[in-house]
Formats: structure tokens, C-alpha cells, sequence
């Protein structure tokens, strides 16, 4: 929520740039030292004393700008935390529930909220059972190993998958409503890597076939949904009302120079923005043409913005992760190619959607008291009230069968997550042992405003939808001049019944007159024999 803040603070341009550095400077600082694993067994002196000099530069400088700059300090610092009240009424129904967690050094912090009622779980946490969290994750990014050792990697998937889920969400689901149907995620620590979708209800025996689509999965009894927290889900669905765009979908997918970049060609980004295209209208940018200059110019007035490429992340320094846009001549650096995480946040972006179709755009490095800060994140922090994201590398050859699969869904009215999961749910669907992997389609997760996104239609979809509507004009014109030819086809059917029957008439008549003068000439010739017979 803070770098929502401070998006909405920087646009107002009401303090100077050199106060914004410095602000940024101290606040990674702290991030640094609030760590408490950053602190070196040797020189903890120093390390403490850093901590104290810096918080208290912080602090001088928060006095400063609520002083002198106090609309800034507002904007940014005056956030009240949602009151549990206020979750029920605005975020969970009858039929939605939130879990927000909480991973400390030795325990675990649930917060479970849905309309009824809210409670706080607390259980010890071990290296064993945190270890089941990175074990499960190196199982659903191996490809390799899921091609090479099909029923190994269904083994370990499972076990690893059941194990989490025991440890990390059934405590927690035991008393939920029957009928809720929604889980609305805040993730925290290692679970930000992880699609919840993938955990496992029920155990499997070891001695199981290989059946992905059989699988008791979280997803098959629930629409999962995630969020960086509580107060900016909040923002984000309110946000998501007020925004404003063109209904239209603008699409990337470049292409590289493979001789001087270290990215290769994704052929299967091509089919995915065709796919996308027989759906919505909008500007589909492939190959040399998708650049970063491009889309900064033109992203801001989009409903939907779709970036279907290469993502990089920067653990050592997150700001400079990056999306790959097409090659530029003369950019060794790749300062007009890329575009870094830094340059995300400060973009205006005023799309209902982002959909970042390339590699690990939600992973990222996980601070405590930040979260993790991914590519995803900072799109929101540019506006965008919702992002769908990939937690790994994604194959694009299946990616552009998800999405295809997720805007017909979103096209049939549904809300973003429930498009998503079902999505996901036919393409399991049609796998095999292999493909059916959550490897090869759970990366991709919605954080943000679930609900549905209402687009401008491609020609072709207007097409039908113009069918449609004409259609019962269509088919009563179609009924009317089949009633007219069939009446003209029995007005002449009887036309030439009738004439035919004049005609046996008149042939009947010309027989009978026929017969009728033979029948007297045969007469006429006996008469006359038997007057010559009289006579003689």
C-alpha cells in the first residue's frame, strides 16, 4: 500500500526530487537492517549503531515533510490499517474468505477473515516444514526432470504438495463455510513462490499411476485470487470502478537480434497475441516493432495491456529487474530495450489489467515488512488495480494456450481469477503424464481486482454478436420466403394439377367423341350391308 502512496505523492509533484531520493535511499536502508539475518555475528556493534543512525535520519526527515511538505506526508504516511469490520463488508461475502499470513523466525501467523467471523492462528514453524516450501518449488520449475523422470517427479510432487498444504492451509480451512467458494490469498515469506492452486487435499499412494488431471487440487474446489495485502485489495477494487480506457487491448510480443542479445525468440508469443486477437480489439505490436518506447507511449490509455516476452530478475538489485521489449541499434546497455523495474513505478498507467506473459514477473526478492518485490508489484504501484503474473519460467507454447483459453473466458463475462482458474481447468483437462504438470500451467496467478473486465470486441466477435442479433430477423425472413415459395410451389402444383386434369378431361372427351364416331361409322357400314342384302 506505501508504494501506492507514494505513486499517487510523486504524481502530485509537491516535493522536490533530491527529498525523494533521499527517502528512498533511507527506506531500502532500513529494509536492509530490519533483516535481522543481515546482521554479521562479528562488528553486530557496527551493524546496531548503522540501524540507529539510519531510523533516526528517517525519522528527522518523516518530521520534515510532515512540517513543510504536509499534503505529501498524507498522501503517503497518514494510512490506517483495515479494521476486521471493515474486510467483512468489502472484501469477503458469503461466499469469499481471505487468509493473511505471517512467517516469522520460528512461527506462523494466519489470519483467517470471511463474513462471519475472523480468527488469528499461530503454530511453531521449523526448518523441516519451511524447507517442504523450497523443495516443492525447485520440483515445479525442473522441466527437465519432469521429461526425463515422469513418475519420480509425480511422486515428489505429490508428497511435497500434500505436505504443504497439511502444514500451511488445512489448519486453517477446517471450520470454513460450506458454501464459500473464493480464497483471496496474502502471501508472505516463501509462500509468495507458490500458486496455492497446486496443493494437494488428499494424500496419494506411492503406488499411483501417473494421473495429473485426477488430482484432488485446491483449485478444483476454489477460485484463488491473491493480494500484496488486505488495504491495498481495498484500494485496488475501488480503483478498478473508477478507471477509465478505451475498452481496446494493447499487445506485445518482440522479437530479438539472437547475434547481439541475450534473449532468444519466443515463437509461441506470436500464436498467443493471434489467439488474443480473434477475441478483442486493440493494437497487437509483434517482432522489431514492440518496443519499450512504443508501449511508454502508448500504454496509458489502454483497458488491457498484454506483454508477452522475456522477464528478468534482478535479485541482488530488484530495481533493476527488467522486461526484454525488441532489440534497438546501438543499445549495448539495453537502457532503450529494457524496461527496469524502476522505470515500471514511475510510469502513468491507467489500464484495468496487466498481463505479464513472461518469466517469473511475480518472483522476485522477498524483504521483510515489503514483500516481494517483483515486476507485478510495480505495475500495480503504477496504477494498474489488477496483474495476472508468473511465479516461474513459463513454456510459451502452453502460456498462449492459457491465455487464448483466459480471454474467452474473461470474454464470456467472467471475473478475472474465475477466468484464470478455469482456464486452467480445461487445459489440465486435455494433459498427459508430463503436461499435465503444474509446471506447464500453474505459474500464472491474478493478484488484485478479481472482478470481470469489459473490453472492446475484434471485428470478428462483433461479427457474431451482429449475427446474433440479426439472427431472428434472419430466420424469420428465411420462414417468410419459404412460406411464399412453398404457397407459389402448391399454386402451381395445383395450376398443373388442374391443367392436367382439363387435359384428361379434353383427352377423355376426344376419346369418347373418337370412339363414339367409330362406333357409328361401324354402325353406318352394317346398315348398308344388310340394305344390300334386302336388296338382293
Amino acid at each position: 500500500m506505501q508504494a501506492i502512496n507514494n505513486n499517487k505523492a510523486k504524481g502530485a509533484g509537491i516535493i522536490p526530487a533530491d527529498l525523494l531520493a533521499k527517502e528512498e535511499r533511507l527506506r531500502q536502508n532500513l529494509a536492509y537492517y530490519n533483516d535481522f539475518k543481515n546482521r554479521p555475528s562479528r562488528n553486530a556493534a557496527d551493524f546496531d549503531k548503522s540501524y540507529f543512525d539510519t531510523k533516526q535520519e528517517y525519522d528527522l526527515l518523516i518530521k520534515k515533510l510532515e512540517k513543510e511538505y504536509p499534503n505529501y506526508y498524507q498522501i503517503k504516511y497518514n494510512y490506517q490499517p483495515l479494521q476486521i469490520s471493515e474486510v467483512q463488508s468489502q472484501l469477503v461475502d458469503n461466499q469469499t474468505a481471505a487468509l493473511e499470513y505471517f512467517m516469522g523466525d520460528s512461527s506462523l501467523y494466519v489470519l483467517y477473515i470471511d463474513s462471519r467471523r475472523a480468527q488469528l492462528y499461530r503454530q511453531p514453524l521449523n526448518f523441516r516444514q519451511t524447507s517442504f516450501l523450497n523443495l516443492l518449488r525447485a520440483n515445479l520449475t525442473d522441466y527437465e526432470a519432469i521429461q526425463n523422470a515422469p513418475k519420480q517427479a509425480f511422486l515428489e510432487f505429490t508428497r511435497l504438495s500434500g505436505e504443504v498444504y497439511e502444514i500451511f492451509v488445512s489448519p486453517f480451512l477446517k471450520d470454513i463455510p460450506a458454501e464459500i467458494d473464493k480464497l483471496t490469498i496474502v502471501p508472505d515469506g516463501l509462500l509468495n513462490y507458490l500458486p496455492f492452486e497446486v496443493f494437494l487435499q488428499t494424500k496419494i499412494a506411492p503406488d499411483a499411476p501417473i494421473s495429473y488431471k485426477n488430482l484432488d487440487f485446491l483449485i478444483k474446489k476454489y477460485e484463488i485470487n491473491y493480494a500484496y495485502s488486505l488495504g491495498l485489495l481495498t484500494h485496488n477494487i475501488a480503483q478498478g470502478k473508477k478507471i477509465s480506457h478505451n475498452g481496446k487491448c494493447l499487445a506485445y510480443a518482440p522479437t530479438y537480434d539472437e547475434k547481439k542479445s541475450a534473449n532468444v525468440n519466443l515463437p509461441g508469443t506470436a500464436r498467443e497475441l493471434e489467439a488474443i486477437k480473434k477475441v478483442y480489439g486493440g493494437t497487437y505490436i509483434m517482432g522489431s516493432e514492440a518496443t519499450k518506447a512504443h508501449f511508454l507511449k502508448n500504454a496509458s490509455s489502454f483497458g488491457v495491456v498484454h506483454l508477452a516476452m522475456h522477464g528478468i530478475v534482478n535479485f541482488r538489485n530488484p530495481s533493476k529487474s527488467y522486461l526484454a521489449f525488441a532489440s534497438v541499434a546501438n543499445d549495448s546497455l539495453g537502457l532503450e530495450s529494457n524496461l527496469y523495474n524502476y522505470e515500471i513505478q514511475n510510469a502513468n498507467l491507467a489500464s484495468a489489467l496487466v498481463v505479464l506473459s513472461a518469466c517469473e514477473t511475480g518472483y522476485g526478492k522477498v524483504i521483510r515488512g515489503e514483500g516481494v518485490l517483483s515486476l507485478a508489484r510495480n505495475f500495480m504501484a503504477a496504477g494498474t488495480p489488477s496483474v495476472i503474473t508468473t511465479l516461474w519460467q513459463v513454456n510459451d507454447a502452453t502460456s498462449s494456450t492459457l491465455m487464448s483459453l483466459f480471454y474467452q473466458n474473461i470474454g464470456n463475462g467472467y471475473g478475472k481469477a474465475a477466468a484464470l482458474r478455469y482456464a486452467k481447468l480445461a487445459f489440465l483437462d486435455k494433459t498427459n503424464e508430463i503436461s499435465g504438470h503444474p509446471a506447464f500451467w500453474a505459474s500464472f496467478i491474478t493478484v488484485g481486482d478479481p472482478s470481470p473486465l469489459h473490453l472492446g470486441w475484434s471485428w470478428a466477435t462483433w461479427g457474431l454478436i451482429l449475427g446474433l442479433i440479426l439472427a431472428p430477423f434472419a430466420i424469420s425472413l428465411l420462414w417468410l420466403n419459404y412460406k411464399r415459395r412453398r404457397n407459389e410451389a402448391e399454386a402451381k402444383a395445383h395450376e398443373t394439377q388442374a391443367n392436367e386434369l382439363a387435359q384428361q378431361r379434353a383427352e377423355k372427351e376426344a376419346a369418347d367423341q373418337q370412339i363414339q364416331a367409330t362406333n357409328e361409322l361401324i354402325i353406318n357400314a352394317i346398315k348398308q350391308k344388310i340394305r344390300r342384302n334386302i336388296s338382293d
